[in-house]
């Protein structure tokens, strides 16, 4: 028994040994790899993934003069090469009595905001890091965590297959992160910003950013509201019908179209409205994805009256009345995807971000998914296709109707810093023609609805 004992003892110890290995070899490879899957265990709150679905991997590099705004282009290698030098901190930060974290006394808004935009304020923040977390630990941040001053300068929020690849890749000159949707909750985020990303694309770089076009489900948008309200937004829109377009074919590239359309554009037309869908889809997408305006709308940059409801979301059953105001904090950055081509874009982008040496922005990328074809890509414009855009094309008109009577009024006021569309004028130009079927077949009847010859009685909901 004595030596049944003893027997059981060894083997228990070895068991042991054996769990406390494995448990060392795993944190280790959790380590190598934490930039993206979620550094030191942090708590992603809002049970997302760390790499989001909406963009592939690939991205393809192009010159931006020639561009021609076709999200089709051929893919090209990047040959990325990352100069990390030695970044001396200065003591202008120190500050004699230990209340104000960043040492410079009583300042107004304007003069915060001017210091704020400073290579010292930007060099210097690194020091408050942990001030940042709650209980020096980095699974949560504060509320408010940037009170004292920004903390990530930019995200890029949406929308997908919009141009977010190519303003992601000419802000990569000035903030490290890598070309990809990182779509973690905001504790994760800025700690790949300030302790992963500078080792891999460059401590010279000291502006702090990310992208994740996830970032306009209400989940995420509200975390970034709460824990880090001085992050400044920037969220790009197209045309609806060849938005679907795109990311449909975004989709068929990489072989995801089988199993969640079978194939068939069709059979992404239902739109879920229960609070547990996201973007107004059971899926990745489907045809409520196209409504844009309720993505921008739930921000609460307008004042969301009864009548702005009832069109925002005119083909809904409660005429809108549901249509949450999240009342988010940060301010917004809208532009069009063809302004993309414009320097007038650029300038304004780099105003809104406090960047006063301007943005360099020869480069333009494109996801493209992973097999770069497929026969199950589509072109929307051919005539099996009218139907479809004629689901479409109501939300188009109502994306344009509503950006020019409340959302770019809210812009041209220069009491609203909050809201920003580099040129309003152009921008508005550029909506028109959402109300026009960019493919020259379908006209829009008296009752609202878009048709052609071939094509009668198309609802304008489903």
């Amino acid at each position: 028994a004595a030596g049944g004992r003893g027997s059981f003892k060894i083997a228990a110890g070895i068991f042991l040994a054996l769990v406390f290995a494995l448990n060392a070899y795993f944190v280790s490879v959790r380590i190598d790899l934490s930039k993206y899957e979620g550094a030191y265990d942090i708590y992603d709150a809002l049970g997302a993934d760390a790499i989001s679905n909406d963009e592939e991997e690939e991205v393809t590099l192009h010159e931006h003069d020639e561009d021609d705004g076709n999200d089709e282009s051929e893919s090209a290698d990047v040959d990325v090469n990352v100069d990390v030098p030695v970044v001396v901190v200065s003591n202008a930060f120190a500050n004699g009595n230990g209340t104000n974290p960043h040492g410079k006394g009583n300042r107004t808004i304007d003069e915060d905001e001017d210091y704020f935009n400073t290579e010292e304020y930007r060099i210097e923040r690194v020091k408050h890091f942990h001030s940042w977390y709650v209980g020096n630990k980095t699974e949560f941040l504060v509320p408010d965590a940037d009170k004292n001053g920004p903390i990530l300068d930019f995200a890029i929020v949406g929308q997908p297959k919009c141009g977010t690849t190519t303003v992601e890749m000419n802000l990569g000159k000035y903030a490290p992160m890598p070309v990809a949707d990182v779509c973690t909750a905001s504790p994760q985020t800025v700690y790949y910003s300030y302790k992963n990303w500078p080792r891999e694309f460059g401590y010279n770089k000291t502006m702090r950013g990310t992208k994740c076009p996830k970032f306009t489900d209400r989940n995420f948008i509200k975390d970034y509201s709460k824990h880090l309200p001085r992050t400044k937004l920037i969220m790009g829109i197209r045309h609806p019908v060849s938005w679907f377009e795109s990311f449909y074919n975004m989709q068929a590239s990489s072989g995801n179209t089988f199993r969640i359309a079978k194939n068939d554009p069709y059979n992404l037309m239902n739109i879920c409205t229960e609070d547990w869908c996201t973007n107004y889809c059971r899926q990745l997408f489907c045809l409520g994805r196209t409504r844009f305006h309720l993505s921008l709308a739930i921000l609460g940059k307008t004042d969301l009256t009864e009548t702005e409801r009832k069109l925002l979301a005119a083909n809904d059953t409660d005429g809108g009345e549901n249509l949450v105001n999240l009342k988010v904090r940060n301010p917004l950055f809208l532009y069009e995807m063809n302004e993309l081509r414009e320097d007038y874009l650029w300038d304004g982008m780099a105003n809104y971000l406090g960047m006063k040496g301007g943005i360099d922005h020869d480069q333009y990328g494109g996801s493209h998914g992973r097999f770069k074809s497929s026969q199950h890509r589509i072109n929307i414009c051919d005539e099996k296709f009218d139907r479809l855009r004629g689901m479409i094309m109501p939300y188009a008109y109502e994306l344009s109707v509503w950006l020019q009577e409340y959302f770019i009024p809210v812009a041209k006021d220069e009491n609203r810093p909050d809201v920003t569309v580099a040129q309003p004028h152009l921008f508005a130009e550029l909506i028109e023609m959402y109300k026009s079927d960019p493919c020259n077949r379908l006209t829009q009847l008296v009752n609202g609805t878009y048709s052609t010859e071939n094509v009668s009685n198309i609802p304008a909901i489903l």
